[in-house]
């Protein structure tokens, strides 16, 4: 870590960094919320730039099932491939 200004602005050229924010979790009570409701309450709060973007989230069968498809896990379930 550096506290020098000119260190760290060369540091965001050499080595920029995005932070992606994946969910909204305000209380316990949002946790109860379907994640397809947090992820339309994340994209209304965080507009995507070059440091911070949302994560993509595709309705239907969850990553967990599409991975089954590569072989990645072991799953049950899933679309055909």
């Amino acid at each position: 870590m550096t506290s020098k200004p000119r260190r760290i602005q060369e540091a965001t050229q050499t080595h920029p960094v995005t932070f992606v924010a994946f969910d909204v979790l305000y209380t316990r009570s949002h946790m109860s919320e379907p994640l397809h409701e947090r992820k339309e309450r994340l994209f209304e709060l965080v507009r995507s730039s070059n440091v911070l973007t949302p994560t993509m989230f595709v309705e239907g069968y969850p990553i967990l099932g599409l991975t089954g498809c590569t072989g990645w896990e072991r799953t049950g379930g899933g679309p055909s491939c």
